[in-house]
């Protein structure tokens, strides 16, 4: 059962830490789709999510900061999954593909939910408060 939490977490955190890089990496295109999305500021936008992708995805992947964190990658892609993806503005065969990834995203900020509420689990760096040993490794 111990080993479930680490994988899950890896899981989890593989999407968002991708995404992060990724987006990086083509800042010039994940910001045209921002623009076009009318989303404010688009480029400081851009920014603030692909850091929070990345960062945020190593973290629940370290789990240090992995509820914050977690609940960070929630709000975002439940945000993307209603401005990227509203399957309700679309027809035919565009409006079942939006519904498949909105659905995805939910998904996804569901278990980011879950993951907040329950903790890193297993195998994770985090502070060990009550006894104040700095950080420990392990359940």
């Amino acid at each position: 059962m111990g080993i479930m939490a680490p994988v899950g977490r890896a899981l989890f955190s593989a999407l968002f830490i991708f995404a992060g890089f990724d987006q990086f990496r083509r800042f010039g295109e994940v910001t045209a789709l921002a623009r076009s999305l009318n989303v404010p500021m688009p480029e400081v936008t851009t920014a603030v999510t692909s850091f929070i992708f990345l960062a945020g995805g190593i973290c629940v992947l370290l789990g240090v900061l992995a509820r914050v964190s977690a609940t960070l990658l929630a709000i975002l892609t439940l945000y993307a999954a209603v401005e990227v993806h509203p399957f309700w503005k679309h027809e035919g065969e565009e409006a079942v593909q939006k519904r498949v990834h909105f659905m995805k995203d939910m998904s996804i900020a569901g278990a980011g939910l879950l993951l907040a509420h329950l903790g890193p689990g297993a195998y994770s760096l985090r502070r060990n408060r009550s006894r104040n040993q700095g950080l420990k490794l392990g359940p």
